[in-house]
């Protein structure tokens, strides 16, 4: 197609028809490389995009799991903190468990 537009080009004689027919093929000229930007773009640019999100989209996952384990150590962390206090309570003598009143009670 374009060579048979560029074989009437040669032929036209008047400035017009050319100008026409330059206006013509430069147009699709732009019409082709609008055309492979976006097969690149579509191909290259909103992949790597859709990549990116796949991946922020796992990394989110994975902080939501963690901070999940990080809650369930902490419980576990005070029930055991719980139980120690509750064992030295219980085997404090007499004299240590008065000691701890006065200290709990000028709190």
């Amino acid at each position: 197609e374009r060579e048979s537009l560029i074989m009437e080009l040669a032929s036209m004689s008047t400035d017009s028809g050319k100008k026409l027919l330059i206006k013509i093929i430069t147009r699709m000229c732009r019409m082709q490389l609008v055309v492979a930007w976006q097969a690149w773009h579509g191909n290259t640019a909103q992949f790597t995009k859709m990549q990116l999100q796949d991946e922020a989209k796992n990394l989110k996952a994975e902080l939501t799991s963690l901070r999940g384990r990080i809650d369930e150590a902490q419980r576990d962390i005070n029930e055991r903190i719980q139980l120690a206090a509750d064992f030295a309570i219980r085997n404090a003598s007499s004299d240590q468990r008065q000691l701890l009143l006065k200290i709990f009670g000028r709190m």
